[in-house]
């Protein structure tokens, strides 16, 4: 291609890319820069007269430019072509721009900081994809870039990408909501990932407000019991505190996207998937797609089960799971199926193997006739599912013994397949804010096993909850349950179990490792995971491997 007419198209790219909207959306930029590459057709008149003589010239002008082309090919065999000078980038060049962007980062990590008001914002992901941006563009080499105009176009689209990052959720959705209203009158698309982008960003967060909110309410929480409305409307309304640190932080919770659950002892921050308690939530964002709504009315319903119980009926909770299974078997390509099978398993526990202490489906062995009715409503309605088979399947056992509880519990239909990422790379998970204690479903799972050491009890779960299990019964001196979870490898057999357990030092006290935990990351490939605890001391890494379907921890995993 000729060099200049390169540059203009180059210029084209540019110019497209400054009209884009401020909130990055890469269909929209795929769409701009293929708008600036077609080509202008225009329409010519031609006389008949003409047209005889033009062959007769296109004819002798294609034997001189194929005797030129073949001359020319034959001068340059072999040679390598040199850039122009306006082509080439100095090193120079990309050092000033690199300069330019670290500026801007510190910028906005600061603006971020006081946003927040947190200094430890960089142990965060989002900033951290932010960071490494920064240093991709620094470490680029000149042979790369076409031309300076190339390299600047490079430099807008990083710049672009860091503003996004390190936006809090509330800037993130009020400049999506602002760039619907610039184009008030036309189509507006907010994308899956987008949405996404900000859940992410909200469930890192978490923690940070659950933390400042455990802070205001054990110290305020009393005065408001006589008050009217949710508790962050008595926050907010309250006179005493009217232009205090109190309301500012009741109103930056629901503005970044989240509410307050329950009215207990205890009550949460959660994620506002669909406007609850009045406030604008996810489902408020313009342009979102029918796939990414339905799935945050999944997500919403999720706040239903609290304190070990289910706050629905029977019925309610085996269409909430079967709608999950429909919302996976339609979407085929939704970013987050694997997310909402975590939550299918979940809940089919709850349902079919008594995983909710206070809401349990047998009194005295015997199957609850609600939740019998409920199984029988469940086949009959959705007799297509993967869901109904499963349950019918389970009652039939049930049935045959005379509605009492069996030994095995209900099989978890398989709604997904497993992928690491590509080319055989783990698939990465950074967990933060969490705590290597049991939560309460998991701890129904360790007594449920520790009593059967049934496998099919850990299906569904993820290699962290396999290891916090391992570690809570270690921690007990619980050798029975640790040798059942262990992995047994063919060419690796394990120690005789009496062997095991006589050799079996004293407890651990992988609880002394919770206190200096900050964060978790999973790397899981297709058959193993690797597990690394990142603490205030070094980091130590824990291993597990899939067998039939679940995950076991691998014989002595801490490292």
């Amino acid at each position: 291609m000729d060099d200049k007419i390169f540059e203009q198209r180059l210029l084209k790219v540019k110019d497209s890319y400054e009209q884009m909207p401020s909130v990055t959306n890469s269909e929209a930029i795929m769409k701009k820069i293929k708008e600036s590459e077609q080509p202008i057709t225009k329409t010519r008149s031609f006389y008949l007269p003409y047209v005889a003589s033009f062959i007769g010239v296109l004819v002798v002008a294609g034997i001189l430019a194929t005797q030129l082309i073949f001359q020319s090919t034959q001068n340059t065999e072999g040679q390598k072509e040199t850039p122009t000078v306006e082509q080439q980038v100095s090193a120079e060049f990309i050092e000033q721009k690199s300069k330019e962007l670290e500026e801007f980062y510190q910028a906005k990590l600061g603006e971020l900081k006081k946003e927040l008001d947190f200094e430890g914002v960089e142990n965060y992901r989002f900033v951290s994809e932010a960071k490494v941006m920064v240093q991709n563009f620094k470490e680029s080499s000149p042979e790369i870039y076409a031309s300076e105009k190339n390299l600047v176009i490079r430099f807008e689209e990083t710049r672009n990408f860091i503003e996004r990052k390190l936006m809090t959720p509330k800037q993130e959705m009020n400049a999506i909501t602002n760039n619907a209203k610039a184009k008030a009158g036309k189509d507006v698309s907010t994308t899956n990932e987008e949405v996404i982008a900000i859940i992410e960003k909200q469930e890192e967060l978490l923690p940070l407000f659950q933390d400042r909110w455990n802070a205001f309410y054990n110290q305020y929480g009393n005065q408001l019991k006589d008050q009217q409305g949710d508790l962050l409307a008595k926050f907010m309304g309250y006179k005493e505190f009217q232009g205090t640190d109190v309301s500012k932080f009741a109103e930056d919770v629901i503005k970044n996207g989240y509410y307050v659950v329950g009215i207990g002892e205890f009550p949460e921050v959660a994620i506002n998937y669909t406007n609850s308690s009045g406030y604008d939530g996810l489902s408020s964002i313009p342009g979102i797609s029918k796939a990414m709504q339905n799935y945050l009315d999944i997500k919403s319903t999720e706040e239903l089960v609290t304190d070990g119980a289910w706050a629905g009926s029977w019925d309610e909770l085996g269409d909430y799971i079967v709608q999950i299974e429909m919302f996976i078997e339609e979407y085929q390509d939704f970013v987050r199926r694997e997310d909402l099978y975590q939550l299918y398993v979940r809940y089919f526990n709850y349902y079919m193997n008594n995983y909710l202490p206070n809401s349990r489906i047998y009194v005295d062995e015997n199957l609850k006739q609600d939740v019998k009715k409920s199984y029988e409503r469940l086949f009959t309605t959705y007799p297509e599912t993967k869901t109904a088979a499963a349950i019918e399947h389970y009652y039939n056992l049930l049935k045959n013994n005379q509605f009492k509880q069996v030994d095995v519990p209900a099989s978890i239909p398989n709604l997904v397949e497993e992928t690491s990422g590509e080319s055989g790379e783990p698939k990465v998970t950074k967990i933060e804010g969490v705590s290597l204690e049991l939560t309460n479903e998991l701890l129904s799972i360790y007594e449920e096993y520790k009593q059967k050491q049934y496998d099919t009890l850990l299906f569904g779960l993820r290699p962290f909850d396999v290891m916090r299990i391992y570690m809570h019964a270690s921690d007990r001196g619980d050798t029975d349950t640790t040798y059942a979870l262990y992995y047994e490898a063919e060419d690796a057999p394990l120690p005789l179990k009496d062997k095991y357990i006589k050799d079996r030092r004293k407890n651990t006290n992988f609880s002394q490792l919770n206190k200096t935990l900050t964060y978790v990351e999973e790397n899981k490939f297709e058959d193993s995971a690797v597990i690394y605890l990142y603490t205030e001391e070094e980091p130590r890494h824990f291993t597990l491997a899939k067998q039939n379907g679940v995950w076991k921890v691998s014989y002595m995993p801490m490292q």
